[in-house]
């Protein structure tokens, strides 16, 4: 991920001194595979929450309304 997030910085960089339509498209390309990764980051959190919150049984609700 660390990776992507320069190589994005350098194509940004590039894309904004040369204004090539190539280098946009890496750039875009770059965003969706970075984009990727977060998505399944961020869904296997989310199925790590709802099994603490079951887990918990009925305080859940309580915890739910705090949050």
């Amino acid at each position: 991920m660390n990776d992507l997030t320069t190589k994005l910085k350098t194509l940004e960089q590039k894309h904004v001194e040369l204004n090539n339509s190539h280098i946009l498209e890496q750039v875009k390309a770059t965003k969706q595979e970075l984009n990727k990764i977060l998505d399944k980051q961020v869904e296997i959190k989310l199925k790590y929450v709802k099994q603490t919150y079951y887990e918990n049984g009925p305080r859940a609700q309580k915890m739910l309304a705090w949050k």
